[in-house]
């Protein structure tokens, strides 16, 4: 073989294996999803923490979970699809999405049913709180599920390992 075809050989195998995207493009389409949802998750779990304070450290953490949520959310539908995945990238923002409608719905009720002063708290707000409780729970869990099997699914499909800091934290 000349050393014009051995160099063309080359340079047509090089375009070949550079053209579609790789594991390691895969786990970093990974992480930079998961880098949101972890996100969202610290500011919930600031804002869980701050249930048993005061009321203004509530609110205050209540907001911040808020913006987090709406910030990663948004954060989220930008990102392009990486190629064939037709499931994690929606389980990511379907669980952001329920993050916003509990934010805009059930924690602001338990915001609100927390914020009464001690004395006016009735039986009906702590059954209410409860209930909302146990539902958040219950659709949380689902959301959850949905995503990790999604991004396990996702990894197996491109052949990476997922790194353990970097799966969602719930």
């Amino acid at each position: 073989m000349s050393r014009r075809s051995v160099f063309l050989l080359t340079c047509v195998l090089g375009l070949l294996t550079a053209c579609g995207p790789t594991s390691s493009d895969a786990a970093k389409y990974n992480d930079q999803l998961i880098e949101e949802q972890n996100k969202v998750a610290n500011k919930g779990e600031a804002f869980f923490t701050a249930l048993d304070g005061g009321v203004e450290d509530m609110e205050k953490a209540y907001g911040e979970f808020r913006e987090q949520v709406a910030s990663s959310l948004s954060a989220t539908k930008e990102i392009k699809p990486f190629p064939e995945d037709k499931t994690f990238l929606p389980a990511c923002v379907r669980a952001l999405e329920l993050q916003h409608s509990l934010c805009e719905n059930e924690y602001k009720t338990i915001v609100a049913l927390l914020s009464k002063p001690d004395d006016q708290i009735s039986e009906e707000d702590t059954d209410e709180y409860g209930k909302l409780i146990a539902d958040i729970d219950l659709r949380q869990k689902k959301a959850m599920n949905d995503l990790d099997n999604a991004q396990r699914d996702f990894a197996a499909k491109w052949n990476f390992i997922i790194d353990p800091t970097k799966t969602f934290s719930e």
